[in-house]
């Protein structure tokens, strides 16, 4: 075959969702002519579905001075719009995504531009000023209505829900993202990569939003599309996410697994993701009893922010409340009380509290808990705030007193 078929071959294959089929004919495409843009391009598209967004970074980027030597405008658009995607998603590089996406706007023909909507989008997929990012979505929401781009539309109101959410428009945000999930899911998209993008803006709210169950049902309706084309869940956070909702429901070998992806795909990364991906492993592990495989996971980043909740797991698991203790006041000095998020932070607390028998402090934490389930009737917070049948050896006062500040947590 000629380079032009490869090239049409792989195409069809990456529209199709055929990764495997979509590799071999742009790489033989490659093999025929050596620094084809539209191959690299693709090829770039097929590794990011594949998780290795390191080399689909790579090949993108070569697209992309390939696209600019020859004049191809929108490939180049296209192709640099997709580079900070990545960048961002997988590796936690900020700096560069908003580069990428400048690059992209100098690009632009103009407001009409049909680019311009989804450079607004992903303006706002990069930028961390949440209100500045939902007035982004919100203009590229208009342009999809007014143009008919239904992936553009979709993808705006998944993105905005999010923003929402992080904002503290919980309920409308959280609604955005479902009428979003059901029309990707649904099929309006012709993208398959809009699920991608759609499925992980759901998995990040719920996790901000402590609402796991919401997140659970979406991977249900997802496992079609699971089945039929692979994990949608490709940026190296929202895996991190998915792998804990498996861990929530029971399915702690699948979560594993999800983890170690996540951990294999943040090689490279920002030291937030790399970190976050590790953490969550290790309190897996705590789960497990394999508690010395999560010391060593845990060697090295004890001190980090985003390891304090496994830090906290392990040591109440070694029999060290105080040191336990130490470790989760310090991640919720960091964070709002008031905050969803803050829920599972808030019931290890009351736990590493009692394990001090510290019941002031724990009673002072489970009323804070209590408060958040109150605000927010999700079964999740619900859950962690209601207390557990006291073991048989306690007395009378402290039973009852242990019964008003304990919450249910798996460990």
């Amino acid at each position: 075959m000629e380079a032009d078929e490869l090239v049409a071959t792989g195409q069809a294959a990456l529209a199709a969702g055929r990764w495997a089929d979509a590799q071999l004919a742009f790489e033989a495409a490659l093999e025929a002519a050596p620094g084809n843009g539209v191959a690299l391009d693709g090829l770039g598209e097929v590794l990011w579905w594949l998780g290795d967004p390191s080399r689909s970074r790579q090949c993108r980027e070569s697209a992309y001075a390939v696209f600019r030597s020859t004049g191809d405008r929108e490939h180049a658009l296209n192709a640099a719009l997709g580079i900070a995607v990545t960048y961002e998603a997988n590796f936690g590089n900020s700096a560069a995504a908003g580069g990428w996406v400048s690059r992209a706007e100098r690009l632009l023909s103009g407001a009409d531009d049909p680019y311009a909507g989804w450079t607004s989008a992903i303006r706002a997929y990069v930028t961390g000023d949440a209100e500045q990012a939902a007035a982004s979505y919100r203009e590229a929401l208009s342009t999809a209505r007014r143009i008919g781009d239904i992936d553009l539309e979709l993808c705006s109101l998944s993105g905005l829900g999010e923003k929402l959410v992080l904002l503290g428009e919980v309920e409308r945000g959280l609604a955005l993202l479902d009428e979003a999930m059901a029309g990707a899911l649904g099929g309006e998209c012709t993208r398959l990569d809009v699920v991608a993008y759609i499925s992980c803006d759901m998995l990040v709210a719920c996790d901000v939003a402590a609402d796991i169950d919401r997140a659970r049902q979406w991977c249900q309706v997802a496992d079609r599309f699971i089945a039929r084309y692979g994990c949608p869940f490709l940026s190296t956070r929202c895996r991190v996410v998915y792998a804990s909702v498996l861990v929530s429901a029971g399915q702690w070998d699948e979560g594993e697994q999800e983890l170690l992806r996540a951990i294999a795909m943040s090689q490279g990364a920002g030291p937030a993701l790399a970190t976050e991906a590790v953490a969550r492993l290790a309190e897996l592990r705590v789960r497990q009893g394999r508690t010395e495989a999560a010391a060593r996971l845990l060697g090295g980043r004890e001190n980090d922010l985003r390891s304090c909740l496994a830090v906290a797991a392990l040591r109440l698991a070694r029999g060290d409340g105080p040191g336990a203790t130490t470790a989760v006041r310090r991640w919720l000095a960091e964070t709002a009380t008031q905050q969803l998020s803050s829920a599972s932070a808030l019931a290890l607390s009351v736990r590493t509290h009692l394990a001090s028998n510290d019941i002031d402090a724990a009673e002072a934490a489970a009323a804070t808990l209590t408060e958040l389930a109150e605000h927010r009737r999700l079964p999740y917070v619900e859950a962690l705030s209601r207390p557990p049948t006291p073991p048989p050896h306690c007395s009378a006062h402290s039973a009852g007193r242990r019964r008003r500040v304990s919450a249910v947590q798996a460990s």
